[in-house]
């Protein structure tokens, strides 16, 4: 699994996922018939959230550069984080999240030498 930037191209895959995911983890609460996942609405979301330079965005993708997770977080708070719903209970989302935060830690201290961001 590789852990890297989200990018625009990435926003299908992305809302397939999430959406996969949403409707069978989320059905008690959400039903389909009365409250149809907001596919537009999530969709405008992450392109503000992936154009926002205070957002880091990133991909988890298997061997073949699958989708297979998602996160987002601003500055130390995590916005948003998610797996494939293949990748439930294979232990993935806890590797996804643990390389999710070593990818950001690793890469601010090699990109950010002035202190701001």
């Amino acid at each position: 699994m590789i852990v890297r930037d989200m990018e625009f191209d990435d926003l299908t895959a992305l809302i397939e996922l999430q959406q996969a995911g949403a409707v069978v983890g989320m059905v008690t609460v959400f039903p389909q018939d009365r409250h149809p996942f907001p596919r537009e609405t999530i969709l405008a979301r992450w392109r503000e959230e992936l154009a926002d330079p205070a957002v880091d965005v990133y991909a988890a993708v298997d061997e073949d550069g699958v989708l297979v997770g998602f996160a987002a977080t601003c500055g130390s708070e995590r916005l948003h984080f998610g797996t494939a719903i293949e990748t439930w209970g294979s232990r993935h989302s806890r590797r996804s999240a643990r390389r999710g935060r070593r990818t950001a830690s690793e890469d601010k201290r090699r990109t950010d030498t002035s202190g701001v961001r």
